[in-house]
């Protein structure tokens, strides 16, 4: 399991420099994942079931992001960098969505807050595969 890097800020821009510091930014993408998915899917059914303050919010077809946010969290859980990539932009395609066709009904701290997250991710799976490369010419240039 990864352990969280030192640092203020590393939430904001985690250090990728060893294979914990890079597990640890794509962890944090998985659980803005897994977070968006719980959230969107329980909007999604409470608007499926005809809940009209979710309705107004414009909730509708929010089961089907739900579940890609899932797929998304389950790809950053095997370190997929296709999934981190698609996590962020999925995230920001969406938020410019909801936004021209609904309103700006949430801050755009919460909004800058996961693309950060998802940033993350993106930074640690890639560097989390630089370090599968560069890990067994170290053990062998060791022997």
């Amino acid at each position: 399991m990864a352990t969280r890097p030192r640092g203020r800020w590393n939430w904001v821009w985690p250090s990728v420099d060893t294979r914990e510091a890079a597990e640890w930014a794509s962890r944090q993408a998985f659980w803005a994942a897994v977070l968006l998915a719980a959230i969107t899917c329980a909007f999604g059914l409470l608007s499926a079931f005809g809940v009209g303050l979710v309705k107004a919010l414009g909730f509708d077809g929010a089961l089907v992001h739900g579940a890609i946010f899932a797929a998304i969290a389950f790809g950053l859980g095997r370190h997929s960098r296709l999934a981190a990539w698609s996590g962020l932009v999925f995230y920001i395609a969406d938020r410019i969505y909801a936004w021209a066709t609904v309103g700006m009904k949430n801050p755009p701290v919460i909004a800058a807050i996961f693309i950060l997250a998802f940033v993350g991710g993106v930074r640690g799976t890639s560097a989390l595969h630089r370090h599968k490369r560069i890990e067994p010419r170290s053990i062998r240039d060791a022997t």
